[in-house]
Parts: structure tokens; sequence; C-alpha cells
């Protein structure tokens, strides 16, 4: 198992070694839940490039049997606007090992999919204003209304419709994301964002600096939460070697984990004028550029030129 799990990492290491500017914006660990039951777990990790001036994702899954025996990891590049620039990706399911190494240039699209010895190659137009689908949080918290400099962050009635790229197949889909109401997470203030994509609905709880405290998948039983990397990865064998060889030093718990004082209060109820302000631990500049705009009739975050398209995501898979 370490040698073919070590060979997934091989194909992303000369694009990680290019990581030491990185200031680590996020990080942090997530029980996977089936009901009640512990399957597996993530870690994650945000971080600014500021020699490339370049946002980048990596991430690390791996599930018991009951989740499906899965091994899977990805690590991303972004502009300061999150365009796409390129992503790889790994799944190993059993002994069945999939990768994929996807580039984004000057609208295009190419994504290299190698599946039993076999690549095959898809091309395709990447819309203005597309952008991979884990960035979903930081494109939501960053948001800022160039008709109204007050008008920016996340609101409570607020919905976005977007096109994102779902890195574990390479496909551009339609998403939708609505700001539904507010919750507290061990004390600490998020919003409650009904998510919908690739025909997945899930409820995220996400903080004002773009931190996913939790999701959960009402009609599977899934749930992803914040958690200590002890409870994450209890009952799991140690992985220090390959995250290593991903994250080069081993994440460290989100803050969140932290029960803070107020944390008697389990959740707060909606209020109309709710809002968070852009993520403060983004790098400056870094936001979402003006190839994206609202509709003022039903503040609809859409690209530019299309109609409101229903549908939104649920970046982490089960």
């Amino acid at each position: 198992m370490a040698k073919i799990l070590l060979s997934l990492f091989l194909f992303i290491q000369i694009s990680i070694a290019s990581k030491s500017f990185a200031d680590v914006m996020a990080e942090g660990w997530y029980k996977l839940l089936l009901g009640q039951q512990h399957i597996g777990y993530i870690v994650q990790r945000f971080e600014f490039d500021t020699k490339k001036n370049q946002v980048i994702m990596t991430s690390f899954l791996r599930t018991n049997t009951l989740g499906g025996d899965i091994t899977e990891s990805l690590q991303s590049f972004s502009t300061t606007g999150f365009e796409p620039i390129a992503y790889q990706y790994s799944i190993l399911k059993g002994k069945e090992a999939t990768l994929i190494d996807a580039k984004f240039t000057n609208g295009n699209a190419t994504v290299k999919v190698t599946e039993k010895g076999e690549t095959k190659t898809h091309k395709y137009k990447v819309p203005k204003g597309s952008f991979l689908s884990y960035y979903l949080g930081y494109v939501m918290t960053s948001f800022q209304n160039p008709k109204d400099p007050n008008d920016k962050g996340i609101k409570v009635g607020r919905s976005f419709s977007y096109k994102a790229i779902a890195e574990e197949d390479g496909q551009l889909s339609d998403g939708t994301a609505d700001v539904i109401g507010t919750e507290k997470i061990n004390g600490h203030d998020t919003f409650r964002i009904r998510v919908k994509y690739k025909n997945i609905q899930s409820i995220s709880s996400l903080t004002g600096n773009a931190e996913t405290a939790q999701i959960n998948q009402p009609l599977s039983g899934h749930q992803v939460k914040i958690a200590t990397r002890e409870e994450a990865t209890r009952g799991f064998p140690s992985s220090d070697k390959s995250l290593k060889t991903l994250f080069k030093t081993i994440p460290k718990d989100s803050p969140l984990t932290k029960v803070i004082a107020s944390a008697v209060t389990d959740a707060a109820p909606p209020a109309k004028e709710t809002s968070i302000e852009p993520a403060k631990t983004l790098p400056p500049k870094l936001g979402v550029e003006p190839d994206l705009k609202v509709d003022e009739g039903s503040k609809i975050l859409i690209p530019p030129g299309k109609g409101k398209d229903p549908i939104a995501p649920e970046n982490l898979n089960e």
C-alpha cells in the first residue's frame, strides 16, 4: 500500500517543490461520518504563494472499508482572482488508481485522465468567471459588488450562481449556493449555506475567513466535521510519510476546533442584514475580479452573459 501511495504522489512533486514561498491562509482536519460512524478523514490547506502570486489548495482524504477504501490527494493552483491555473488529482479505490493532470491557459482547459494504464485527453473552453470547485468559499467571502463598495461578503438571503470545475473528473458544472442562516460551531460564527452541485445537495457552515466548519448531505447521510488531527485520524494507520510528501509539513489543527465562550449558544436565528466581511486572511488584492457580476434584482452572482443557472457544490467527496 505504501508503495502504491508513494507512486500516486510522485506525479505532483514537481509542483509541490515550488511551495517554499507560501503563506498559510487556512488549514485543518475533518472527520468523515456516515450517520454516526467514523469512516475517514480529510486534511486541507490553503496557501498564498508570495513569489508566484498564486493561491494553492492541497487536500488529502482517506477512508476505511465502510467508506469505500479510498485514498485521495489533490493540489490545485489559481490566480488571486481564482481563475484556474492547474491541478493534479489522484484517487486510489482499493487497487484501482485514477490520475488527473489539468492545465488552464487563455480560457482553454486540457485535462489528462489516466486509468488502467491508459491516458485520455479532454479539451474544452472555460467560460470567464469559472473556478475550481474547492475555492467556492473564498469566492463567496471575497465577493464585492462592483457597483456598491459597501456591498461585500456574504449576507443571509443572498444567492450565488456560478460555474465550477469538479476536480475529481475535470468537468465544468453549474452550481448555486444560497445563504440560508447563521449558526454557531464550537462558539464560532458561521453561515449556513445550501449548495447544489452535480446533483448533490448539501448544507455547509462557512466562516468569514472562508473556512468550512462542517458539511452535511441529508440524502446520503454523509457528514464532514471539523476536528483535531487526533480525532480525525483515530483508528486509522499513520499517513505521515504521504502527508509530508504532499504538504511538505503536516497541517495543524484549525482554530475552529477550540471551543470559545459563546459556544453555549448552538445556533443563531437568520438575520436580514447579517453579513460577513471579505476574508481577512486573504493576501492583498486577492478576491473576485470584475469577470463576475451581480444581478441587482435577485442578488445572484452570475458570469457575464449568462442567465440565472441553478445548481451548486459539495466540494468534499465521500
